[in-house]
């Protein structure tokens, strides 16, 4: 039975960080991100990943957040 594949990317959200400005959200190509249910410590509801398996690692969302809330790690490819 073969593996399940591993995710393109690894998404890092500091949810601490984030003051749901949107522009992740607005700036996803694959409309990924969503506002999050919970509320962080300033009462904000920090932007959440929809589906990682969806995400293909682009990094657009870490370049718009104006709070480097987010990290973007793209997985390697197998040769």
């Amino acid at each position: 039975m073969p593996d399940k594949a591993a995710p393109r990317a690894l998404i890092i959200l500091h949810a601490e960080r984030c003051k749901a400005c949107g522009w992740c959200i607005e700036h996803c190509p694959r409309a990924n991100l969503q506002a999050g249910t919970e509320t962080n410590a300033k009462g904000y509801h920090p932007t959440e990943l929809v589906d990682l398996e969806n995400c293909t690692g682009c990094g657009q969302c870490a370049l718009v957040c104006p709070d480097v809330c987010i990290e973007v790690y793209r997985s390697r490819r197998a040769k």
